[in-house]
């Protein structure tokens, strides 16, 4: 049994090692990322049970991933297609939002999942499930999956949490308001920054009554994540602010999704709200000194080592 369940699409990840468009010749480094994998991971280094579920082709590169995320103490729930493959990321790295990035996931094993594909026991025993608004984006099968997760969960006393880490390459963000509007509803924790939490409202409005607008969705957590300006939550009617942490910024790639873990860890720790927001601010900063889009997550002795001048 895990602490955190997640479900979602993890890809080959090809990062070149220049900034900018791939050219011929370019080098890089072959890996893997996927948001849901990349919390996963965070929340096991941070020393929390772990699972995760998708779909890979059974192919070198599938075979790639299931390994190397089982070689980071997570779990792994992974069926295996020969007739859908693999997908595939190039990126570049980026110390900005700017970046370059390209999918080739279309026809996926992930995006050909459907709610035939998880069952009750899959989440037994979990505290959280998470998820992103990644996943119901690949296909309408997809989010038939999800909703029927998220019943699971609900049906068992799980958390739900939902990042909504939008993605403009998969779906216009007003044509994606109704089904990320659908989720936060049946959310308790819900993450974003300042464009995803409007796509959620439908306007642009001060952090303050974003946060606001936001919990009347429906979650008693709501996460806005501000980057280089730090964090700010709005938990059970407190609303607090954390500045950002001062690093050497390499690539700014899965900082959002190390963040989510670090919030997650704490609240499974019973820490309150002012230390949840710290230690996701902490995991977040962390996963910017590092290239990749999770090998920059903390463990939980670089935490307690952190922790004295964290909370200074």
């Amino acid at each position: 049994m895990a602490d955190v369940v997640t479900l979602g699409e993890t890809m080959a990840l090809w990062r070149t090692d220049q900034p900018g468009l791939p050219v011929n010749g370019s080098r890089g480094t072959l890996g893997f990322g996927g948001a849901d994998s990349n919390v996963a991971i965070a929340l096991s280094r941070l020393g929390h049970t772990s699972k995760w579920i998708s779909a890979l082709g059974d192919d070198e590169l599938g075979a790639m991933i299931a390994s190397g995320i089982e070689s980071e103490g997570v779990e792994t729930s992974v069926q295996f297609s020969k007739s859908h493959p693999t997908g595939l990321m190039v990126k570049s790295p980026s110390k900005s939002k700017e970046r370059f990035v390209s999918f080739y996931r279309s026809g996926s094993a992930a995006s050909s999942m459907g709610p035939a594909d998880i069952a009750e026991a899959d989440f037994e025993g979990a505290k959280i499930f998470h998820f992103s608004g990644i996943t119901p984006m690949l296909s309408s099968s997809c989010a038939e999956l999800m909703r029927k997760a998220i019943d699971t969960c609900k049906s068992s006393g799980a958390a739900i949490s939902f990042d909504v880490n939008h993605r403009p390459a998969l779906w216009d963000g007003q044509t994606a308001r109704a089904t990320y509007k659908e989720f936060c509803g049946e959310a308790d924790l819900v993450f974003g920054d300042r464009e995803e939490l409007s796509l959620l409202v439908g306007e642009d409005l001060a952090d303050l009554e974003l946060l606001s607008r936001v919990a009347e969705l429906g979650p008693t957590h709501v996460v806005l994540k501000l980057g280089d300006e730090g964090a700010m939550s709005l938990c059970d009617g407190e609303v607090l602010a954390r500045p950002a942490i001062n690093i050497e910024v390499i690539d700014t790639v899965g900082a959002g999704d190390a963040f989510v873990a670090g919030y997650l860890s704490a609240l499974l720790d019973d820490e309150p709200a002012d230390e949840r927001l710290i230690r996701a601010t902490y995991c977040g900063a962390q996963a910017c000194t590092n290239p990749g889009d999770w090998e920059g997550s903390v463990t939980r002795d670089q935490l307690d080592v952190a922790r004295g001048e964290l909370v200074s």
